[in-house]
């Protein structure tokens, strides 16, 4: 018995020496073959080739900003994507035209660094919070954008009023216009305290009517700021 199965098993070795299909037909994967496919990949079709071609240029970089004068250590686009907010070491909010790159207002009023902005889902507001130091309470301001919205609709930037010198009276107008939005904006904002340390994130609730605070003193607080805003 043990002869006669052994002389099956070489029948059979013999028959495959040039290859054998597995039942049914269809080719033997050799090691060859296998390499052959991995050298020769199939052709991209047009599509394929057009959407490599799309992602490889997507995150390329449109614009740098530039103006603070220390880290900028926050920044937000606004709801419709036309505007960018940005906070910084310099103790300034800069709010930037989202397409052009241009400065549009500069915000001052903190006394420490700019560590957490964002709009209002409407777009009109900014809450900003300040704060590095554990030893220093910090502040949330609200600003109003209307006098931003103001210049725009007279076209003024503050490229033309820092060009105001060299350009003559018109941009000099234009230059007391910007000055004059970013005074009302300072004197329009509102200012909440009662954290005992640094407040290191803000954010607006979904109807623009209340304001979340995180701090480093553990705490977070919810501000009623519909109550008091003198401008509704």
């Amino acid at each position: 018995m043990k002869r006669w199965v052994a002389g099956l098993l070489l029948i059979g070795i013999a028959g495959c020496s040039g290859g054998c299909s597995p039942p049914g037909g269809g080719a033997v994967l050799t090691p060859e073959s296998s390499q052959a496919k991995v050298d020769n990949p199939p052709a991209h079709t047009a599509a394929e080739q057009k959407a490599a071609a799309k992602n490889s240029v997507e995150g390329q970089e449109t614009l740098t900003l530039k103006g603070h004068s220390d880290w900028v250590l926050r920044v937000s686009f606004s709801p419709d994507g036309k505007r960018i907010v940005s906070g910084s070491g310099d103790k300034t909010l800069k709010v930037w035209d989202a397409q052009t790159g241009q400065e549009t207002l500069t915000l001052k009023g903190h006394s420490d660094a700019v560590v957490s902005v964002t709009f209002s889902p409407d777009g009109k507001r900014i809450v900003s919070s300040d704060g590095l130091f554990l030893m220093k309470f910090g502040e949330i301001k609200v600003w109003d954008l209307s006098p931003l919205d103001e210049l725009q609709r007279n076209k003024v930037t503050v490229a033309q009023r820092k060009g105001a010198r060299a350009a003559g009276k018109p941009a000099a107008k234009k230059a007391a216009a910007i000055q004059e939005a970013e005074r009302l904006a300072a004197e329009t904002s509102l200012t909440l305290k009662g954290h005992s340390g640094p407040v290191t994130s803000v954010s607006f609730s979904p109807d623009g009517k209340r304001i979340v605070s995180g701090s480093r003193d553990s705490s977070l607080k919810v501000w009623d700021i519909w109550s008091l805003d003198t401008s509704k």
